[in-house]
């Protein structure tokens, strides 16, 4: 379970695809939360928000096995 507020590393690089390229030479990632939509046919789906060489990035929760706490 991640902390929000923690700073984390994206390890297992290896795991992401070639593009886009922010993942290989981004610092330490800023952990912001969740990040809700819910559809208008009342799906709600969970993403989530980083703080990546200040900015605001949404993933999707499969990322998050890729970040290591620092």
């Amino acid at each position: 379970m991640l902390k929000v507020g923690s700073l984390y590393e994206v390890f297992f690089k290896w795991m992401l695809p070639m593009t886009p390229n922010r993942w290989n030479d981004c610092g330490l990632i800023v952990y912001l939360g969740e990040d809700i939509i819910e559809r208008e046919d009342g799906v709600k789906i969970t993403n989530h928000a980083l703080l990546v060489d200040g900015d605001r990035v949404i993933v999707d929760t499969h990322f998050l096995r890729l970040l290591k706490e620092v």
